[in-house]
């Protein structure tokens, strides 16, 4: 029984590909996919037939997928899932843009389903000034008329209208909870198809890898689930795979782990050498949510909006509901309550934090598969 992945393909690899191991990659006719830019012809010249300069290139040269700190997503082909496919910009120059295979995308956050909303900050005042806190009045003048009344009046406060608040905060990116991995691309057909498929290759499965009979095929055929099993190191069985997966994923002394990628998206890692974006293999991250790249609706800025309220005001008790004024008392000073405007005092530079709404986690859209990993060559 043997194995072939058709030239272009793509795939996971759970495995280090520092030192000689990325030379024997390249031996089975697999690739990083790290961007590098390569020469068309020779042995490369079947993959530029396949992805010719879609992830960038020109000139007699082209560029292999750069899947470093990225995930894959399937093109949309006009299919809607996708509602900024048209905007999407070229990896690398001269590489595709918009609806194409190879065109890339930055992240971006979209209106939750269950919508935020800010704390409720409880019930709170803001002084007014100089104003006083209970009914008054000042004695009688002369002429027998109260000279100066301070009723028991409420006063609205003037009413601002119909306005938003733009959401500051959030974090340094919106991705999904992750797990790195190398992803890799097949350049050429070997001569020996048995290897074909390096040990240590992760590729996603329809069928169900938990079901017992169906994980016993995936078995004889070579391949183990990713469920974050601990395997004996000294197993004879599993030792190739121990060689590519060390202890990336967990584990220690005489067992490891193989990847848990139940409930995860895989996304592209880097050397432990590389400067370049991205984690080393085996890190995980928890999903985190950024504001927005795209232009809010009403205001124009990149930032959340909170919903209007609609115009309304608020209540200064004891207040004149219009101008007063005293008569004037002779000896006395007059007291006059003029049409001026009073302001509460500032409660200062504050924020509200949005404590509620909002979705369980920041994803984007997908199809549930399972994930299996290759351990040895398949039974004969």
């Amino acid at each position: 029984m043997t194995t072939t992945i058709p030239v272009g393909a793509l795939a996971m690899f759970g495995g280090g590909i520092e030192g000689l191991r990325i030379n024997q990659l390249r031996e089975q006719g697999w690739l990083l996919c790290d961007g590098t830019s390569y020469p068309a012809g020779g042995d490369l010249q079947a993959l530029f037939d396949r992805i010719g300069t879609g992830y960038g290139g020109g000139g007699g040269s082209f560029n292999v997928p750069d899947f470093r700190g990225r995930f894959s997503r399937g093109t949309d082909h006009g299919r809607g899932r996708d509602p900024d496919a048209g905007s999407r910009v070229p990896p690398n120059p001269g590489g595709n843009a918009g609806d194409k295979v190879g065109s890339a995308q930055p992240h971006a956050t979209g209106r939750p389903a269950n919508q935020f909303r800010t704390a409720e900050a409880g019930a709170h005042q803001h002084v007014a000034p100089h104003l006083s806190s209970d009914y008054h009045n000042t004695p009688l003048s002369a002429w027998d008329t109260t000279c100066m009344e301070w009723p028991g009046d409420d006063k609205q406060t003037s009413e601002a209208g119909d306005h938003s608040h733009t959401v500051a905060g959030g974090d340094a990116e919106s991705r999904p909870t992750n797990v790195y991995a190398h992803y890799l691309v097949k350049f050429k057909n070997v001569e020996t198809p048995s290897t074909a498929v390096p040990i240590g290759t992760v590729l996603l499965f329809g069928g169900d890898a938990s079901n017992g009979a169906m994980a016993d095929k995936l078995r004889a055929e070579g391949w183990l689930p990713c469920f974050g099993q601990s395997l004996a190191t000294t197993d004879p069985a599993y030792r190739s795979l121990f060689n590519a997966v060390q202890y990336f994923f967990g584990g220690a002394a005489d067992t490891f782990k193989l990847p848990d990628l139940r409930g995860q998206f895989v996304r592209g890692a880097r050397t432990a050498i590389d400067t370049g974006p991205g984690a080393t293999l085996g890190t995980d991250q928890s999903y985190t949510t950024m504001l927005p790249l795209h232009k809010a609706e009403t205001k124009g800025d990149s930032l959340l909006e909170v919903a209007a309220v609609g115009g309304h005001t608020h209540t200064l008790d004891n207040l004149p509901e219009n101008s007063h004024r005293s008569y004037y008392t002779a000896g006395h000073q007059t007291a006059e309550w003029g049409g001026d405007n009073t302001m509460v005092d500032s409660a200062g530079a504050h924020w509200h934090a949005i404590s509620g709404g909002g979705d369980k986690e920041t994803r984007p859209l997908n199809v549930y598969a399972d994930f299996i990993i290759k351990f040895k060559e398949p039974d004969a």
